[in-house]
């Protein structure tokens, strides 16, 4: 069960595992027909792939949620960038709705049974790039950047959930005292984690960027 304490902390290995192989990612997909081909060949062995992951760890009990665990190693969770960066790639050359078309319809023939979520998002991303209408210089700058601040910051609260795991007591409560313990912990780890991001990570960020 100790992993599944931590089942927060699975996004972390993800993107990290990302940012190790993203330079060579990027000569696989900086053109779109080469990020869409691998896209394709990520998604064709995903499942052979958490199949041998899964099998390999067949010897640990029931209770340790191992498919769950092998559905959420890094290497299953990578085409999902790849989603992102052929999305990239779509818009600088022009070929959104190829791209938008290309995930409809693999959501549709699919019965949404496979990567039909990201499908979605992505279709939703690719709309979402195109130039609004009506909306000024001034505005866009102020949505940037509330976007960028809730965007950065939450990733620093979503560190908070192992914190509270970890410094809320063992000791038995009920009812109003167990939420108010749990709200107060949650609190404090929310201060910190958004301070911490304010006070030194903020700071790094606009220092090499």
């Amino acid at each position: 069960m100790l992993w599944n304490n931590r089942n927060v902390l699975w996004t972390m290995s993800a993107f990290a595992f990302f940012y190790l192989l993203a330079p060579w990612l990027y000569r696989l997909c900086k053109r779109f027909w080469g990020a869409l081909a691998l896209l394709v060949v990520c998604l064709a062995v995903k499942g052979r792939i958490g199949g041998l992951i899964e099998s390999s760890l067949a010897a640990f009990p029931a209770e340790a949620n191992i498919s769950e665990f092998s559905a959420k190693t890094p290497v299953m969770t990578l085409y999902c960038f790849i989603f992102g960066m052929a999305a990239f790639a779509a818009v600088r050359e022009n070929k959104q709705f190829l791209y938008g078309a290309f995930c409809i319809l693999l959501a549709v023939l699919t019965n949404f049974q496979r990567a039909g979520f990201e499908c979605v998002f992505t279709v939703l991303v690719l709309l979402a790039v195109q130039n609004p209408q009506g909306v000024g210089l001034a505005e866009n700058q102020k949505f940037a950047q509330a976007v960028e601040f809730v965007g950065a910051g939450s990733f620093w609260l979503y560190l908070a959930h192992p914190l509270v795991l970890e410094l809320l007591p063992n000791t038995a409560m009920g009812g109003a005292a167990a939420w108010l313990c749990f709200a107060g912990v949650y609190a404090v780890c929310l201060m910190v984690c958004y301070a911490l991001y304010t006070l030194f990570v903020r700071r790094y960020e606009q220092r090499f960027a």
